[in-house]
C-alpha cells in the first residue's frame, strides 16, 4: 500500500511539473524580450555585435589579457582557441564590410590573429590546435595534415583577402588552399 501512495504522489508531482512547464515556457520570452535592433540592423553593426567585438578586440590588443584568456581556453580545449580565432576573424571581416570606415580598426587585429595562428601551427605542428584524440592513430597522409586546421586557416586568409582585395597573404592563402 505504501508503494502505491508513493507512486501516486510521484505521478501527481510529475503532472504538476508538466502543467507548470506547459504554462510557463511559452511565456518565458515575455520576460527576456529585447528589441531585434540590438542584434541586427540593415546597415552597419548592431549594438550587441559591437559590444561582443569590443571585448575580443581588447583581448587582442592587451597581451596580458590575451595570454590569460588563451591559457584558460587552451587548458580545457585547444580547438576552442583555434575556433575562437577563426570565428573572430570572420566576424571582424563581416563587420568591416558592413562598416567600411571601421576596417582600419579591424584589419590589424585580423592580420595579427592570422600571423600568430600560422606561426603557432608552423612551430608546434598541427597538434597545437587539436585535441589529444588526434594522436590516437597515425595519419595516412604524410606529412600529417589536418583538413580542419588547413581549411580554417585558408578560410581566415580568404576572408581577410575579401576584406581588402589582394594582400600580402595572397601567396600563403593560395598555398593553403591548394595543399593536398
Amino acid at each position: 500500500m505504501e508503494i502505491i501512495g508513493q507512486l501516486r504522489r510521484a505521478l501527481i508531482g510529475l503532472t504538476a511539473c508538466t502543467l507548470a512547464a506547459a504554462l510557463w515556457l511559452p511565456c518565458l520570452h515575455l520576460f527576456f524580450r529585447k528589441p531585434l535592433s540590438d542584434f541586427y540592423q540593415e546597415e552597419g553593426v548592431s549594438p550587441k555585435a559591437r559590444q561582443l567585438a569590443a571585448r575580443h578586440l581588447q583581448l587582442w590588443t592587451d597581451p596580458t589579457l590575451r595570454q590569460a584568456e588563451l591559457k584558460k581556453m587552451r587548458g580545457s580545449n585547444a580547438e576552442w582557441d583555434f575556433m575562437g580565432r577563426s570565428f573572430l576573424v570572420w566576424s571582424l571581416v563581416n563587420m568591416g564590410l558592413r562598416e567600411p570606415a571601421a576596417k582600419g580598426q579591424y584589419l590589424p587585429i585580423i592580420d595579427q590573429i592570422i600571423r600568430e595562428t600560422v606561426r603557432i601551427e608552423h612551430e608546434d605542428g598541427i597538434y597545437a590546435f587539436l585535441m589529444p584524440y588526434a594522436k590516437d592513430r597515425p595519419y595516412l597522409v604524410k606529412p600529417a595534415r589536418s583538413l580542419f586546421i588547413d581549411g580554417e586557416i585558408a578560410l581566415m586568409m580568404g576572408a581577410r583577402r575579401n576584406a581588402r582585395g589582394r594582400t600580402r597573404l595572397q601567396g600563403a592563402h593560395d598555398r593553403a588552399a591548394e595543399a593536398d
